[in-house]
């Protein structure tokens, strides 16, 4: 693929109707020799200089570009510049140098075992693995289809002989796509963040609490991508079996998440570098339209490559939505690149006019900022079809929130808002349906069980909630407003993000959807994904809730 078309694919991860789907490389990669390269870096000593956040992996990115170019043969490859460099930044193992190949088995196994190895050695000890020595250990490599760009692996390590014994340990291999669009330096610090125990109950107390899965941790990461634990015995949510409002304990399983994403907003210690210092304190700021603001830009560069906007199919459907939407007749010309990033900027800043208007005290958190079920695993043991509210199956082991990818600073409700967009799908045929946004009744449910969860939250912290004389129904009804623009905001987002995903399916002037399917591996598992289809639609669903806000007098 053309590396600069590369640049704007994404990690949004898409899924077929049943659930992410597992194809088994049946080669079995041996245990490591003395030969193996990858096979020394445990033994390697790191520096005893402390590095966190998004700095500290760049710190050790420079040291180890430093130490390369002052090595005696220069090769990024040989032992001592690859596989042994290694600094420890979040408490957890990074080679800088070390790239894994996804398109074979011993170069993800030889990396599955350099990093676990150097985990177990140099991390936080109560953390660290049951593999034992796992340069010993056999690898079997599961590839999980259904990422659209990420390539990702599961990888047993069986550290015994006897093949009748399971002594495995099973980690998630995450090799990076979104070049570009996804800062890895934020999103692994924030997600190592994320994995520590955040304190609650004030300075003189020491309970702790974890902000997301208990079992969700982040092992060590290399140069091209990551190592996460494998949470065991679970399956991924869909949103029409598990959340639709037929689905047996759809409100139970709506409850937890709404649990879980209170504890996310108001259970997790920020980290200081997404926050900017301001008089004596700190100052939060959304990067909602920043972000837009930045896609918007990336997407008339690539308008403005020939090879994209010359495309047929890219013009018809921005005459079909961005220009059609005007004119019933449709026959208006076609959009010229000017118009289309005039028209997606300009109903970036109404919007943010709006909402800072009618909502200038809207609570902002560190946000999940893409919440669906594709996002969210569930027990297996549980099943969408046992009709026992009474005894919920659900809570914060048997449901995880994953993915934290595009993780910020952010307004709340529009991580509520966002979920509510998602419950009409879209993720498996690029074709939301709209008519599944939940109810007015559900939506109240969701939100009364938020703040119930919010409150908790701050008691446990030792904070006080802010003081108003605001019944429950009024500050609901307040959050319903918000959501409402906020799902205006979710249709943009995601829209905007689509089209310029598009750009990366676009070769030699032709949109090729078979391109769109085939990323780093060659295979998604889905038969009717398009980008731009995607895109579009849910530019269609913005503009479909301003229409209905307008007539109604809510904007």
């Amino acid at each position: 693929m053309n590396k600069a078309l590369l640049r704007y694919t994404s990690n949004k991860l898409h899924l077929s109707s049943s659930s992410l789907t597992f194809q088994t490389r049946t080669t079995m990669v041996p245990r490591c020799t003395t030969n193996a390269t990858n096979c020394v870096a445990a033994n390697s000593t790191p520096s005893s200089l402390t590095l966190n956040g998004p700095k500290g992996y760049a710190h050790a990115r420079i040291e180890a570009d430093i130490q390369h170019r002052h090595s005696g043969d220069g090769s990024a490859s040989s032992p001592n510049s690859a596989s042994t460099f290694l600094r420890i930044v979040e408490d957890r193992p990074y080679f800088p140098l070390l790239q894994l190949d996804p398109t074979k088995n011993e170069s993800v196994v030889d990396v599955a075992r350099t990093v676990l190895s150097a985990y177990n050695k140099n991390s936080r000890s109560n953390n660290s693995t049951d593999a034992g020595d796992v340069n010993s250990c056999e690898g079997k490599v599961t590839v999980i289809t259904g990422g659209l760009t990420n390539a990702l692996f599961k990888v047993d390590l069986n550290s015994s002989t006897d093949e009748a014994t399971n002594n495995n340990t099973s980690v998630l291999v995450r090799v990076f796509g979104s070049e570009g669009m996804i800062d890895r330096d934020i999103d692994t610090a924030n997600f190592a963040r994320l994995c520590n125990k955040s304190t609650t109950g004030g300075h003189n107390v020491t309970n702790q609490f974890t902000v997301i899965h208990s079992q969700l941790d982040l092992l060590g990461r290399f140069a091209n991508g990551r190592i996460e634990t494998w949470i065991p015995n679970m399956r991924q949510a869909h949103h029409v079996n598990d959340f639709g409002a037929t689905a047996a304990n759809c409100t139970e399983l709506s409850r937890e998440v709404a649990r879980q994403l209170a504890r996310l907003h108001y259970g997790f210690d920020i980290p200081e570098y997404l926050v900017s210092k301001k008089g004596g304190g700190v100052e939060m700021t959304p990067t909602l339209w920043r972000v837009i603001e930045d896609w918007t830009g990336e997407l008339k560069n690539a308008l403005e490559d020939e090879t994209f906007v010359n495309d047929a199919a890219v013009v018809k459907l921005f005459e079909e939505v961005v220009v059609s939407k005007n004119n019933a007749s449709g026959t208006s010309p076609a959009p010229t690149t000017e118009a289309i990033v005039s028209e997606l900027t300009n109903e970036l800043k109404w919007l943010q006019k709006v909402v800072e208007t009618k909502h200038p005290d809207a609570t902002v958190v560190f946000a999940h900022n893409d919440v669906n079920a594709a996002n969210i695993l569930l027990d297996a043991s549980t099943t969408n079809t046992d009709n026992n509210d009474s005894n919920s199956p659900y809570n914060e082991q048997s449901v995880c929130l994953l993915d934290f990818e595009y993780g910020a600073i952010n307004y709340a409700m529009f991580d509520v808002a966002n979920f509510y967009c998602e419950h009409c799908g879209g993720n498996d045929n690029a074709a939301p349906d709209y008519t599944l946004f939940p109810e007015h009744e559900r939506q109240i449910d969701f939100l009364r069980e938020y703040l119930k969860a919010k409150r908790g939250i701050l008691r446990a912290k030792g904070e006080d909630e802010e003081q108003t004389a605001a019944t429950d129904a009024e500050m609901i009804a307040r959050l319903l407003s918000q959501v409402q623009l906020f799902r205006m905001a979710s249709n943009l987002y995601w829209g905007v993000w689509g089209v310029l995903q598009a750009a990366g399916d676009v070769i030699d002037g032709t949109f090729n959807k078979e391109n769109a399917k085939l990323r780093l591996l060659g295979n998604v598992g889905l038969n009717n994904w398009d980008n731009l289809r995607y895109g579009m639609n849910r530019l269609g669903g913005y503009w479909e809730c301003k229409e209905r806000l307008l007539t109604i007098g809510e904007v």
